[in-house]
């Protein structure tokens, strides 16, 4: 199992035994992530996409990069903040 960083923080793991990615996600957006990607189903800690199947795969690391794009572009925010 492999956790994915941007920065100091963890947006996803990649689980190679299991074929899964989890990319993680406040409970208050999992149920929009959801309706927005058909493959993901709910985990603990975000929402997960079965890697042995190349649709869901594709979603998963759609997120994945919309995911770090979030965290980096608000961690540029953050910073600017005062």
């Amino acid at each position: 199992m492999a956790e994915v960083k941007v920065g100091p923080e963890s947006i996803a793991r990649v689980d190679e035994r299991r074929e899964e990615l989890v990319v993680y996600a406040p409970a208050d957006v999992r149920r929009r992530l959801q309706a927005d990607y058909p493959g993901a189903r709910p985990d603990p800690a975000g929402v997960a996409f079965d890697l042995s199947n190349d649709d869901d795969a594709t979603a998963g690391f759609d997120l994945l990069r919309r995911r770090a794009t979030v965290e980096r572009v608000g961690s540029q925010y953050r910073e600017r903040s005062p």
